[in-house]
């Protein structure tokens, strides 16, 4: 068995609940470092860059993917913990940064050349959304373009357990591991 298959059985093991709850618990800085693992996983020939920051026009990560066709530039907001739906909370702030999202071109560090426009925005809540904020997300948000599409934490969850399992176990640590393939039994010391 290989460590990736059996960290994906290892998160496997840990109830849906918990992994939840340990994708919410995370700084939402710390996600994006996570979010850029996972996504260059799942999609390896895409670009995967975190522009969090002050010039970043309200996209935490920018993923670009390319095929014979066209490019395709998502910008991606990032968001942890419980969201409710009042006024001048987090739902503004989710709405402010789509707009600057589909309104700015970005500029990424692996492709200084030339400015991108954003194609779509992917939303990703780790944490629980209200009543209010999931109806003012789809009320007020998802109706600014068709471009916009909404993942949240069961999303979150079913896929760093397929793609990324090492964020249940401090997602760096293992990768190290990984990177050096040092199969998981060789981590077990007895006293």
């Amino acid at each position: 068995m290989s460590t990736q298959s059996g960290l994906i059985q290892l998160a496997k093991a840990i109830p849906e609940e918990e992994r939840g709850k340990i994708l919410s618990s995370f700084k939402e800085t710390d996600l994006h470092g996570h979010l850029k693992s996972l996504l260059g996983n799942m999609e390896p020939n895409s670009l995967v860059e975190i522009t969090h920051g002050s010039e970043e026009h309200g996209n935490d990560l920018v993923m670009v993917r390319s095929d014979k066709f066209r490019e395709l530039v998502t910008g991606i907001i990032v968001k942890s913990g419980k969201i409710g739906g009042k006024t001048k909370g987090r739902i503004d702030e989710i709405k402010s940064q789509v707009e600057q999202s589909l309104a700015h071109p970005v500029k990424l560090k692996a492709i200084a050349e030339r400015a991108l426009s954003i194609s779509e925005v992917w939303i990703m809540i780790a944490g629980d959304l209200t009543k209010g904020a999931h109806d003012r997300l789809k009320g007020e948000v998802m109706t600014q373009s068709k471009n916009i599409t909404l993942f949240g934490l069961d999303w979150l969850v079913k896929n760093f357990t397929q793609y990324y399992p090492q964020v249940f176990y401090e997602g760096k640590v293992m990768d190290f591991l990984e990177e050096n393939n040092t199969p998981i039994g060789k981590l077990c010391v007895f006293v």
